[in-house]
Parts: C-alpha cells; sequence; structure tokens
C-alpha cells in the first residue's frame, strides 16, 4: 500500500519516451527517433527505418508512434514493412506474388493488416495432384507459421499461436471463439472502432486446427492410407491402466485361476447428460462432423437410421426415485433436436470411451444407451470380464441382450452373460428400493475393488462449461467440440494417472490391514456360525437366486412401506368422493413434520460433533443446515394452520426464549398436544391415527439400526484394546468410535421420540405401545448370559456385602447386569431370529469389506504394472512409426519432420514411464514438502544425436529450481502441451 504512488509513477513513465533521445540509436544517418514497440523489451525507440529492419523476423508486433504530445498506435505496414513468404525475412523474391491487399493475420495480441508477398520462384513451384495450382499460397503460410482460412486466394489466417492459445484456453477454462475474437478486437482497439469482421474464418481455422492436431496425436500423419484410412474410434486416446490384450496383459489372462480375475476386470460406467443439448439448428448435411465417429462420438449415419426403427418405450416405474427414465419425454425437449448425450467411461480411471458418445432423442431411452454400450464394446477383448454400472441399470439390464440381438450387424455382439455384471453406483443406490440395493450393490460384487461407480460424473461436470456455446451450435460443430474436449479431459487423465495410483494404493493398504485385523477378531468372536455363514455368501455370489445374506428381514412394514400403504389409502378415499382440504395429503403433512423432527435431531448431532471446533465451515455447513430447516419449517406452519389449528393457537401462547435455536422450535404434531386437543376441532380426524402408524414403524427401524450400531461398537472398542499401541493410533481410534457413539446417540433418540409421542397417543398406556421405555441403562453391546452368569458367582462369593449395597443403592454392576432388552424382544416372535440375523449380515458386511480391500489392493499394483507396458507399449508404436518413414521416397523436409515429431512422442512416454515408476517407489511426501522434479531423458539408443549421453535414465532436479533449462519437461508443460507437440 505505500509503493502505490511509486508503482503508479513507474506506469506513467512509460507513457512518456522515458530517456530515449530524439535521435535513433540504431541507424548513422541519425534519424529521428519516433517509433516504439510495445511488444519488445527495453522501450527503445527507432526511426521509420530501422523500426521496419528491426522487425522484418516480428512482423506482428504492435507498433506506436511519438505524435510530439503522446503515442498513437501505428502499423508496420504504413512504415513499408512487407512480408516475404518463401524467403528468409530479409530476403526478397525474383517473382513475388502479392496477396491481397487487405491481408489480416489473427495473432495472440489482436489483429495486424499485413503487407505479404507469396514467392514466385521456380524453387517453390510444386506439381500437386491433388490442387491444380502450381503456386500454392496456402502451403507457404502453413510453412511460415500462419494457417489460411481457405486454400482459395485467403486473405485472412492466423497464427499457430493464436489458434494453441485459443484451443488451451478453450480446453482449460472453457472459454469460447466468441469470447476470445472479442477480446483480440479489445486488444486491437478498445476504444469502439471495430476491426473487418473475421469471425466466421476464425471459427472455421479453429475447428480445423483442433481436428488436425487429433489426426497428428494419432499418428495418421505417419500412416501409408492417410487420414481417410483413419478407423472408427482410432482418433481417442485409451486408458493406460484398464486392461488391453496385446498392450498390457500377459498371454492367457482369460484362464486365470478364480482368485486372479479380479485383476483382468474391465468396469464400464455408462450414465447420460441433459445439460448438452442442441437446439433445433442447421442439420448434418449443412454441418458435418470432421472427426463425427473416428474418436469419442458414435458414427452419425448408422446411429441415425437405426434410430429411425425404434418406438417410443413404455414407461418404466418398478423402481422408483428414477427421474431419469422420464425426463427424456418432458417440455424440456420441446425446440431441442438433441436433448442430451449418454455416455460411456472406464469407471475407475474416467476415461471416456472410442465412440462411446450418442446423441439423446426425445422419446428415444434405452435405444441409445444400447448402441452406445454396443459401440463400446466393440473396441473390447470379448474375453475380459466386464462390470457395468449405470444408475438405472435395475431397468435398463433386464432386457438388455434381447435388445443387443436386434441391433443392425455393424453394432450387433455375441455376449457371453458369465463374462457381466451388471451393478448401480455407489451414490445412486441409494435412490432405489430395497431390492435393487440388495441384488445391484458393487460392496458384494467380487472383483470390484472399491471403485464408487461414479468416476463418470467427474466429466460431465468439466464438460459443462461448454453446454451454452454447444447449444447453439450445428451438429458437426457440436460433435467436435465434444471430441476434442473429451481427448484433452483424457490426456489429463493420462499424465496424472501415476499420482492418483500412488494414492489410492497407500490408501488400499492401510485400509486392507485394519479391515482384516477387524474381521478376524469378529470371526472368532462368533467360530460356530462362520462355516454357515460364509457358505451363505459363497452360495449367493455363485448363484444370485439363492438367499441374500446381505438382506434384514425386518419385521413388518418399513417407515417408507406405512407411507405408501397410507398414501394408498388416502387416494382410495378420495376416489370415493371424499375431498382433500390442502394439496398435500394429511400423510404427507404428518411425514414432513417427521422429516423436519429428523433434521433437528441431526443438527443436535453436528453440534455435538463439531463442538469446540473453530474452522468457517464446520460453522458454514451449520448455519446452512438451520437456514434450510427454517426454511421449511415455514412451510410446515402452513400446512398446520389447515390439520392442526390447535398447534397454532398453542404456539402463539407459549414464550419465545430469546435464545432458543432452530433445533430447539417445537413442532407441535398431535403427539404434542394434549388429549382434547388430538380430536376435531382441534385436529382433523384421522391426524392421531396416521402419526401412531408411521411412529410405530419409527421405533421398529430405529431399534434394527440401533442393534447393528452397538455391534460395530463392540468391534471397535476390542481392536482399540487389542491393536492400539500409541498415541496416534489410540487418538484415531477413539475418533472412530466417537463418531460411532454419535449415530446410537441418534437412533436411540429416534427410537425415545417415537416412543413418547406413542404413549401420548396411546393415553398413557405403556403396555399398548409395543416396546419398553429405552433407558440409558439398556443402551448397551450384547453379551452372553452365561458368561455373565460365571462371572456373578464369582463376585457372589467374593463380595456379597458390596453387590447388596450397590444393588440396594440402585447401581447395578456391569458384571451382574442381564442381556439388555433390545437383543431379547423380537416384537410377536419373542424369539432370537433377528438377533442371529444381524450378527449374519454384520460379519458377511465385514467380510466383503475384507476381500474389497484385497482386491483394491491387489487390482491397484496390476495397473501399476499395466501403466508402465502401455507407456512402453506407445513408445515402442512411435519409433516404429519413425522407422516407417519413407526417407527418400518423399519429399526431405516432410521426412524430417515426421521423424521428428515420432521421436518426440516416443520420448515422451518414455518420460512419463520413468516419472511414474519414480512416483511409485518415492517415499511419502510430508506436509508442505514439494516433489522432485525430472530431467528429460536421453534420446533411446539408435535415435540419438551427437553429443548426447547414452546413459539410461534422467536427472533430478533439486527442491525449488527453478530453471527450466533446455529439456526439461515440467507437469505444468505436459498439461498444457496435450502431446508436447505444440
Amino acid at each position: 500500500m505505500q509503493l502505490r504512488d511509486t508503482y503508479l509513477d513507474a506506469l506513467l513513465w512509460r507513457d512518456g519516451r522515458g530517456k530515449a533521445g530524439n535521435v535513433c540509436p540504431g541507424c548513422t544517418g541519425g534519424g529521428e527517433a519516433l517509433f516504439r514497440c510495445d511488444d519488445c523489451c527495453g522501450g527503445e525507440m527507432w526511426c521509420a527505418d530501422c523500426c521496419v529492419s528491426t522487425h522484418a523476423r516480428l512482423p506482428l508486433h504492435r507498433i506506436c508512434r511519438w505524435n510530439g504530445v503522446f503515442f498513437a498506435r501505428h502499423s508496420l505496414k504504413s512504415l513499408g514493412l512487407r512480408v516475404q513468404l518463401g524467403h528468409h525475412p530479409t530476403g526478397r523474391c525474383a517473382a513475388p506474388h502479392p496477396a491481397h491487399g487487405a491481408f489480416l493475420v489473427l495473432h495472440d495480441n489482436g489483429f495486424h493488416e499485413v503487407a505479404l508477398d507469396f514467392c514466385g520462384c521456380e524453387h517453390q513451384a510444386q506439381a500437386d495432384s491433388r490442387c491444380p495450382q502450381v503456386l500454392l499460397h496456402h502451403l507457404q503460410l502453413l510453412r511460415f507459421g500462419w494457417y489460411p482460412s481457405t486454400d482459395k486466394r485467403p486473405q485472412t489466417c492466423a497464427t499457430f499461436t493464436a489458434l494453441d492459445r485459443f484451443t488451451l484456453c478453450s480446453h482449460q477454462s472453457k472459454m469460447t471463439a466468441y469470447d476470445l475474437y472479442c477480446i483480440l478486437e479489445r486488444l486491437t482497439d478498445n476504444t469502439g472502432v471495430e476491426p473487418p469482421d473475421r469471425y466466421e474464418p476464425f471459427l472455421r481455422m479453429a475447428r480445423q486446427w483442433r481436428h488436425l492436431h487429433l489426426l497428428k496425436r494419432a499418428g495418421r500423419g505417419h500412416a501409408a492410407s492417410g487420414c481417410d484410412g483413419t478407423a472408427a474410434g482410432e482418433l481417442a486416446l485409451l486408458c493406460p491402466v484398464c486392461p488391453h490384450p496385446k498392450i498390457n496383459l500377459p498371454e492367457g489372462f482369460e484362464n486365470a485361476a478364480p482368485e486372479n480375475q479380479c485383476l483382468y476386470v474391465m468396469t464400464l460406467g455408462l450414465d447420460a447428460c441433459f445439460r448438452l443439448k442442441r437446439r433445433l439448428i442447421s442439420s448434418e448435411q449443412r454441418d458435418p462432423g470432421l472427426s463425427t465417429g473416428l474418436s469419442y462420438v458414435v458414427e452419425p449415419e448408422p446411429y441415425r437410421e437405426y434410430l429411425k426403427t425404434v418406438t417410443d418405450q413404455k414407461e418404466m416405474t418398478t423402481c422408483s426415485g428414477l427421474a431419469a427414465l422420464d425426463y427424456a419425454n418432458t417440455k424440456f425437449s420441446r425446440g431441442y433436436a438433441t436433448t442430451g448425450v449418454v455416455m460411456g467411461v472406464c469407471a475407475r480411471h474416467e476415461f471416456v470411451q472410442p465412440n462411446g458418445v450418442g446423441d439423446l432423442q426425445r422419446g428415444k431411452r434405452f435405444a441409445n444407451t444400447d448402441w452406445v454400450f454396443a459401440s463400446i464394446l466393440r473396441h473390447l477383448d470379448p474375453r475380459i470380464r466386464k462390470i457395468v454400472l449405470y444408475d438405472i441399470v435395475c431397468q435398463w439390464a433386464v432386457h438388455v441382450i434381447e435388445r443387443l440381438k436386434e441391433l443392425p450387424p455393424l453394432m450387433r455382439l455375441s455376449m457371453l452373460l458369465q463374462l457381466f455384471r451388471f451393478v448401480i453406483p455407489k451414490m445412486h443406490i441409494r435412490g432405489h428400493t430395497v431390492n435393487c440395493q440388495v441384488r445391484y450393490s458393487l460392496n458384494y460384487v467380487p472383483g470390484s475393488g472399491q471403485t464408487d461407480g461414479e468416476g463418470i460424473e467427474r466429466p460431465w461436470a468439466n464438460i459443462g462449461g461448454i453446454a451454452t456455446s454447444t447449444r447453439v451450435s450445428g451438429p458437426g460443430a457440436r460433435h467436435d467440440a465434444l471430441d476434442c474436449h473429451w481427448s484433452f479431459w483424457n490426456w489429463l487423465k493420462t499424465v496424472g494417472l501415476p499420482k492418483l495410483l500412488r494414492r489410492r494404493l497407500d490408501m488400499a493398504k492401510e485400509e486392507e490391514v485394519v479391515q482384516k485385523a477387524a474381521f478376524e477378531v469378529f470371526t472368532l468372536e462368533q467360530l460356530k456360525r462362520v462355516p454357515v455363514w460364509q457358505k451363505m455368501v459363497e452360495e449367493y455370489e455363485a448363484d444370485g437366486t439363492k438367499p441374500n445374506p446381505y438382506e434384514s428381514t425386518e419385521k413388518g412394514l418399513t417407515e417408507a412401506q406405512v407411507r405408501r400403504k397410507l398414501e394408498d389409502e388416502e387416494e382410495e378415499e378420495m376416489k370415493a368422493g371424499k375431498t382433500r382440504v390442502n394439496d398435500v395429503s394429511p400423510c404427507g403433512f404428518v411425514s414432513l413434520g417427521l422429516e423436519l423432527e429428523d433434521s433437528q435431531r441431526k443438527i443436535r448431532l453436528q453440534v455435538e460433533l463439531k463442538k469446540g471446533g473453530s474452522s468457517e465451515s464446520s460453522k458454514e455447513s451449520l448455519k446452512q443446515l438451520r437456514r434450510n430447516f427454517t426454511t421449511r419449517l415455514t412451510r410446515f406452519r402452513t400446512l398446520q394452520a389447515t390439520y392442526q389449528p390447535s398447534a397454532i393457537q398453542t404456539l402463539t401462547r407459549r414464550e419465545v426464549p430469546p435464545e432458543e435455536l432452530p433445533e430447539q422450535v417445537p413442532l407441535m404434531l398431535p403427539s404434542a398436544l394434549p388429549p382434547h386437543l388430538q380430536i376435531s376441532p382441534g385436529c382433523m380426524p384421522g391426524l392421531a391415527d396416521i402419526e401412531n402408524t408411521l411412529r410405530e414403524a419409527q421405533c421398529r427401524a430405529a431399534l434394527v439400526r440401533l442393534r447393528n450400531q452397538l455391534h460395530i461398537k463392540a468391534r471397535l472398542l476390542l481392536h482399540k484394546q487389542n491393536h492400539s499401541r500409541h498415541p496416534a493410533q489410540n487418538t484415531r481410534s477413539r475418533a472412530v468410535v466417537a463418531r460411532n457413539e454419535s449415530k446410537i446417540r441418534a437412533h436411540s433418540e429416534k427410537f425415545q421420540i417415537a416412543w413418547q409421542a406413542r404413549l401420548s397417543l396411546m393415553g398413557g398406556n405403556e403396555a399398548a405401545v409395543g416396546w419398553p421405555r429405552l433407558q440409558k441403562a439398556d443402551i448397551r453391546c450384547m453379551e452372553d448370559p452365561q458368561e455373565l452368569a460365571k462371572k456373578g458367582e464369582k463376585r457372589k462369593r467374593a463380595a456379597k456385602r458390596e453387590r447388596k449395597s450397590r444393588r440396594e443403592g440402585g447401581l447395578p454392576e456391569e458384571d451382574f447386569r442381564e442381556v439388555s432388552w433390545i437383543w431379547t424382544m423380537t416384537g410377536t416372535s419373542g424369539t432370537d431370529v433377528e438377533l442371529d440375523e444381524a450378527l449374519r449380515i454384520e460379519w458377511a458386511k465385514a467380510w466383503a469389506r475384507c476381500r474389497r480391500w484385497t482386491e483394491e489392493r491387489r487390482m491397484l499394483e496390476e495397473e501399476w504394472r499395466r501403466l508402465s507396458a502401455s507407456y512402453n507399449y506407445r513408445e515402442s508404436v512411435w519409433q516404429e512409426r519413425a522407422k516407417a518413414v519413407p526417407v527418400g521416397l518423399i519429399d526431405g523436409e516432410i521426412a524430417e519432420g515426421k521423424l521428428a515429431y515420432a521421436l518426440k512422442q516416443a520420448q515422451l512416454y518414455r518420460e512419463l514411464r520413468v516419472r511414474a515408476e519414480a512416483v511409485c517407489t518415492a517415499a511419502p511426501l510430508r506436509r508442505g514438502q514439494a516433489r522432485k522434479r525430472y530431467a528429460a531423458l536421453p534420446l533411446p539408443y539408435g535415435f540419438s544425436t551427437a553429443g548426447e549421453d547414452e546413459e539410461e535414465g534422467g536427472g533430478l532436479l533439486s527442491d525449488g529450481d527453478g530453471s527450466d533449462g533446455q529439456g526439461d519437461v515440467s507437469d505444468e508443460e505436459l498439461l498444457m502441451g496435450g502431446e508436447v507437440d505444440d
């Protein structure tokens, strides 16, 4: 702040001539120094002739002229600079061909009108069968580093630098071509004077530029068949750690032992995104795609012809909460040619798959997904086992085999169903029915490791930035843009894989030890029952029709089932002629009140967990919870005035404490009112009965969950006692126990509140409630009655008097407590069936967690091996391309360029492999420690240049070394350069 005036004076000093004199320092004639370059360093001033000669190699710099008062914008063209193509910058052609008088160049610093001469010498004349012209002006521009807008008498071009800048800005920040074009206009003149309109040529050049680089990076410039021989999906960048035979898999992988089959599993994630719409603009005939079908988007013509044969499919509503099924036919599709896209990725590493993206249209549902799924499978070896994840897989996978058989011959596949497993991602499965959660859970699928299945959501977040710009694009331009952005996304994933795999592997090794130790303790406790449970799990995994060991069979209806039953009864009453006083039904009103009660309970729990915490994020999250609750409470009060007028009157008479928090506000459901106010006219008739039914379901569900959490508590405490040997382990164990204790309190509080509400609604008759009152002493882990009896007899003989005094004082000792009623009372059956079931479920889940973490560790170790193998394969491919360059049969300069690019790409993958191996073997970083940077490696044997060291391996740079020496390739440079070919 103290240097503002000083810095401001320095900026103003630059607006004057500074120390520059009136005489030009670059010439002997003593010309008047009137011109300065804004892009050159130093701020020297030159005469007109010296300024032109100095900028013969820099024709796109911005020049200013001193008019005696201030600097005004000037152009090198007006000073007489002419740019000569095909010769040395200072040389002249014997037979120049002048370009258009208003030739315009788009550079990253603005627009420039340039006086340009094409070369007309004999050494530039080339006979080209693909072009009837003798003097190929567009080729001269390309070799100069300027991209022409057309090959027929170009008048506009863009520099390679400007196109690279736009490509990177578009990929990284999702900047549109219009935004960058406006920036160039403002850089040219920001006073409102608009330069010549070249927006459409810029769009055309940028689109062609990105397409050519897709071809270049895929090696099509080195292929004998050229660009026309590009196969479907060939321009896509494959995941280097997913299983690919002949690239990174051993021979005979399909015959691996059962315990090793998890190492060769491909996880495919499918999902639809409705943000990537396209309006009814243009057509395929007017705007064909340059790379459509060659990289990530499916081939358009066969896809379109297939969709014409598919009629609208019937509504699928067998699973609740699946809005994706009904979205395509809503009003949001009106006026759009495309309502979104369906895409497939590898779910573990989030690489978009070749030909794995297809447009969605109104009325087309499973047909689109079927085609995309089959299109992806064309590029995968049929011997590889596959886990397919889709958020509506419970609907889509039912008849997927039959539908795939009906596809056209191009997509028709022969699928071995035993090699496929269809599941739902871990987050989306919470919105499905209990039956779906049991059948399609990733937690219980052998070979899935710790895959969450939500990886496809991350590409959606990345691509969403271009949704608004592609919405008004033609079909071809939109597909080209999506292909380029997903190519950049896959490249970022490629260079980021080593860090990702290292982080996952470290976590998997640590968690595997924890889960194994806890599982072994649990197994020893239930040693007699384990063989039966293990057989049940193995039979279910072999045959899904067998009894499910993970499924809990609660007695009576669940909360959700009770609500649906009450809603169905209300619908029947309405059909019989009963009118509804509000859009929200009585059941909906009471359900809303119970949801608010749950929200209050969660807020109180968060306050308890974050007590003493001072982080701003914790405080803000708590404030957000309270704000959300207050908003919903306002809605509830409005409905309460209709259904419970007596509650509103009671609340009006109540004195509100000034320090009352939202979680302390009374909701005043019917159970909170006196008995005479629970009936009409205080409450709508039947409202108390609805609450009583819902409260019964709450008691039942809370008790089951409480038992499960108490089982977990016993295991955690035992693990802490046996394995926590130093302060760090004790701290972590206490934190885990504390989190579990908070869940126990939440479930017990829910039961107590629901039980108290039922007691009020039953007129104070505890026998009619159905369960005993839950005391604090009842909330304890399960104990074996026989062991308790032995301990009791021993204590009786040793301390009879002390025991008597303690019992008289109302303080029962732990050794003499009986098993709490929450473990022995099982509703009307009065048996321990639920107890045995709870133990079986918890053991089966513990075994599943243990196996999944072991699989995850082994899968990650295999992925490290495949990563190195894939890098070696790609390096060898580019080396073979370099060796296959027909030197002597094609132009020598083109051959040298092809050879140089192939070797550069081979060197790139070699460096990626070495850096990945270094990340794999490096010691864990301490907090704040910077990771080592690696110098470039020498070229491999047979391609090194004179003077290069042939020694294998790259040198380490010291921490904090900021030098960017020649050959030093940093992570940032690789990220920005795509494949460092820019």
